[in-house]
């Protein structure tokens, strides 16, 4: 299904039809802010919270962090 094949007195790849990777993992983006995740954030740029996988704030310490839903009394 994957590797070389001959053509005639070639030696040409055989291309995969799948993408490089999954679609859930191409959409996966993380910040490197060091501080608050302001406006500068590229999480906040397009539209996503920040993650657990943001390099300083790790989708907690931050002001785009997702924020737990609060129990009504």
């Amino acid at each position: 299904e994957w590797g070389w094949y001959r053509d005639i007195d070639e030696i040409i790849p055989h291309l995969s039809t799948k993408p490089p990777i999954p679609d859930s993992l191409a959409n996966i983006i993380s910040c490197g802010c060091k501080k608050g995740c302001g406006k500068k954030c590229s999480c906040r740029k397009i539209g996503k919270e920040c993650s657990i996988i943001c390099k300083h704030c790790s989708g907690v310490s931050c002001l785009n962090a997702k924020r737990p839903i609060e129990e009504e009394d």
